[in-house]
């Protein structure tokens, strides 16, 4: 891990101050909380978001043609903003801007394109309705096109960058006009948005390009690598009949303190509801049935995806080119069931930014501790309960190694496909 790095991990002190202020079930226990750790979080703001109606910045939550979601990343109604200027101005008026833009699966993206190039049709006519009547001209108008080309990105070649113009332009041709997505809107775009769209898509389309060569994608490898590796593990220990989903919940943990070093919250709530076949989520559903896939590794990569991808989200909560907004609350638009399934299991109670590094941490609803607490049981809960203390956290920071989780990858990638041949043999047999 290099300096850069290190300096951006919060001291064992922050995070156990952060850990109490989001531990709280109320924003108003919250900020008095935030109030007693103030001088310990004075660099971070907190994003809490509650069941309340009347918070500053409200959220929705909606459903999107047959399995999808419209959605932020948190649970509730309204969000609340903690921070030192916020709690400085007691009863002044504090200001706060809150970014917001709707990022794109290509599932939907597909759909738009397919209704900017192509002319009506009776199906193509009422995916338009259903995705009009879920989707405010606002939020279309505001659309980033990124996730789209992130997920694209897997694949990158002429035939994928050509058709990513046409969807980037079609994307930006929404907010060329006031109402976009109505009944006539591909008929405009053909005729008069298409030349202007095309050219913006292009240089887009062109500087991504450029920083998928630097450094964009192997960043993009390495990160859902450490994924990936999560969920080969879980599915490496699910086959051990031997075990018990305690037992399998507990060596994960211990694989992901000792062997990842990296605390990876979200990646063990979907884990666990492989272990206990809770079917909360369909990601795990689809992979109970992994040693008899034909494609097991795929379907690993491209479910590591589909939860690698609200890492990214998080980490959009801050950026220091906007000066004048305070904080970013981004919309995911889907219609894959499976992203729209960890949406909602892994909802987000807090997100931690620390302003002078841009480190972004959620916090989930689930309290982990108390969650690890009730899976576990309190006799194992205290066999991994050193793994939550201050020497862990130094002991990961200084261990983590990008190079280690690409061999781990490499290693139980081998391991998972001999568990296959196995599985197959028996079932040929």
């Amino acid at each position: 891990m290099d300096k850069s790095t290190s300096e951006r991990i919060p001291s064992f002190e922050e995070q156990y101050a952060i850990f109490e202020v989001c531990s709280e079930p109320e924003v108003e226990d919250a900020y008095k909380r935030y109030m007693e750790r103030s001088d310990i979080l004075k660099d971070w703001r907190i994003l809490y978001a509650s069941e309340r109606n009347d918070g500053p910045y409200p959220i929705r939550r909606e459903q999107l043609l047959d399995d999808g979601i419209v959605a932020t990343l948190f649970r509730g109604r309204s969000l609340w903003c903690l921070d030192a200027e916020f709690a400085s101005a007691g009863d002044n008026r504090y200001e706060m801007k809150m970014g917001q833009c709707a990022f794109v699966d290509s599932n939907v993206a597909s759909y738009i394109r397919s209704i900017a190039y192509k002319k009506p049709s009776e199906a193509r006519e009422k995916i338009r309705e259903r995705l009009a009547s879920s989707l405010t001209p606002d939020v279309l108008q505001n659309i980033n096109p990124y996730l789209y080309l992130w997920e694209a990105h897997r694949n990158w070649n002429a035939t994928t960058m050509e058709c990513c113009e046409q969807t980037v332009a079609a994307l930006y041709g929404l907010s060329l006009c006031d109402s976009p997505l109505d009944a006539g809107w591909g008929e405009r775009y053909r005729t008069q948005y298409v030349e202007e769209a095309e050219a913006h898509a292009k240089i887009l389309i062109k500087d991504f390009s450029k920083t998928l060569e630097s450094s964009l994608g192997q960043a993009l490898k390495i990160h859902s690598a450490a994924v990936e590796c999560m969920l080969l593990r879980a599915k490496i220990l699910d086959s051990d009949k031997r075990m018990t989903p305690e037992s399998k919940m507990l060596e994960l943990i211990r694989f992901m303190d000792e062997d990842l070093a990296i605390v990876m919250n979200r990646e063990l709530i979907i884990c666990a509801d492989i272990f206990f076949r809770g079917g909360r989520c369909n990601t795990s559903k689809k992979l109970n049935s992994l040693l008899t896939a034909d494609d097991p590794l795929d379907r690993i990569k491209n479910c590591a995806w589909d939860i690698y991808i609200f890492r990214i989200l998080d980490s959009l909560s801050f950026s220091k080119k906007f000066p004048d907004v305070t904080f970013f609350v981004d919309k995911i638009i889907t219609n894959d069931k499976d992203v729209a399934d960890i949406v909602r299991l892994a909802e987000l109670r807090a997100m931690m930014i620390n302003r002078r590094t841009g480190l972004v941490l959620p916090f989930y609803n689930d309290n982990i501790v108390q969650w690890l607490n009730n899976l576990v049981g309190e006799k194992g809960f205290n066999l991994i309960s050193e793994r939550l203390q201050e020497d862990a956290f130094r002991r990961r920071a200084n261990s983590r190694s990008y190079e280690s989780i690409l061999r781990i990858l490499a290693a139980d990638q081998q391991h998972l496909m001999s568990l296959v041949a196995s599985a197959k043999g028996v079932l040929t047999s």
